[in-house]
């Protein structure tokens, strides 16, 4: 006698008759359906996001920004590499 077995996702716990598309586990004990795997994508998307936005933020929070003033002046003991001098 041969028993067959069901696939169901083991995230959403739909049969595989309800499911389009499934990955299975490496040793073939975990399935997840399509959907399940489309909604995965998207939250790992967006924790990646929130990640990388908290990583470009300054110490107060605020998020990292090209400084829109004045440009970056050389150190009093720095002395730059050409001076130019525009005659006419």
């Amino acid at each position: 006698m041969s028993i067959v077995r069901t696939v169901i996702c083991d995230f959403c716990g739909k049969p595989e008759n309800e499911i389009g598309f499934y990955a299975r586990g490496i040793d073939d004990r975990a399935h997840v359906c399509e959907s399940c795997v489309d909604q995965l994508s998207e939250a790992i998307a967006e924790k990646r996001a929130e990640r990388d936005a908290a990583e470009r933020t300054d110490d107060d929070g605020e998020p990292d920004r090209l400084d829109e003033g004045e440009p970056d002046r050389l150190e009093s003991d720095e002395a730059p590499l050409v001076e130019a001098e525009v005659i006419g």
